[in-house]
């Protein structure tokens, strides 16, 4: 077989911890060999819960055109009215904190 990985690492684990490592490769959305691989030679592995960051994404898109609604209306030389500008810097705020907890979550711990 011509392998540019021709050298092997066994190690023997418990039925938890396997549980757990193939719980972590699932998340990372690595295979297995890859995720050892990244565990093991780069500072972290982190994993990452994909629909929450794409749900804050789109929050953060709809909150960045109601920002552009603004500033075009500020550049036309209207006012927006304060309780848009408050609305929306409410809502930033919101997914700010939204994100913060995320990060701060164990499910993106780094691994």
């Amino acid at each position: 077989m011509n392998r540019t990985r021709s050298k092997q690492i066994v190690i023997r684990v418990s039925e938890d911890e396997l549980a757990l490592i193939k719980e972590n490769v699932a998340k990372s959305g690595k295979n297995q060999q890859q995720y050892m691989i990244d565990a093991l030679t780069k500072p972290a592995v982190i994993n990452i819960d994909k629909a929450a960051i794409t749900g804050i994404a789109a929050e953060l898109q709809r909150q960045g055109n109601n920002l552009n609604q603004i500033a075009r209306k500020l550049n036309e030389g209207g006012y927006p009215g304060l309780q848009a500008v408050e609305r929306t810097m409410g809502e930033v705020n919101e997914t700010w904190q939204s994100l913060k907890q995320y990060l701060q979550s164990p499910r993106s711990a780094r691994h």
